[in-house]
C-alpha cells in the first residue's frame, strides 16, 4: 500500500498510509477536508461531560474563600453523582489558576502600599 506524499512542516514525509485511489491518507487528503472537518465536530460534541444538574452556585472570585466555597460545591457534587469528574478536576484546575490571580494582585497592592510608604519617606 501507498504511503502518503504529504511533506510535513520539519520536512519529513507523512508515513501514513495513502486512501485507496488517492496520494494521501485521510489528514491532509484535500477531497475529504470538509467531511473531517464534519467528523472532527460531530466527536468533540459527543467527547463533551454534561451537566444536567445546575449547583445553584453564584460564582464570585473576589476572595480565596469565595474559590473554596465553589471547590466545596463542586467535591460534593462530584461524589454524590452530580456532575462528571472531569467537570470537577477543570474546575479545580481553573480555581488553581484564579487562586494564583488573586495571590499576584494581593501581591500587587501589598507593593504598591509599600512604594507609597517609602515615597512619602524619601520625600521627607
Amino acid at each position: 500500500m501507498a504511503v502518503c506524499k504529504h511533506i510535513k512542516a520539519d520536512g519529513k514525509q507523512c508515513q501514513s498510509r495513502a486512501m485507496l485511489n488517492s496520494d494521501y491518507c485521510y489528514f491532509h487528503n484535500p477531497d475529504v477536508a470538509e467531511e473531517r472537518q464534519a467528523a472532527n465536530i460531530r466527536g468533540g460534541r459527543g467527547k463533551r461531560p454534561r451537566v444536567d444538574t445546575p449547583l445553584g452556585v453564584t460564582v464570585k472570585f473576589e476572595s480565596v474563600d469565595d474559590v473554596l466555597r465553589l471547590l466545596e460545591v463542586v467535591t460534593e457534587a462530584m461524589l454524590n453523582g452530580v456532575i462528571d469528574q472531569r467537570v470537577a478536576s477543570t474546575t479545580a484546575y481553573l480555581s488553581n489558576v484564579v487562586l494564583r490571580a488573586l495571590e499576584s494582585s494581593e501581591m500587587e497592592k501589598r507593593v504598591e502600599k509599600l512604594e507609597k510608604i517609602l515615597n512619602i519617606r524619601k520625600s521627607a
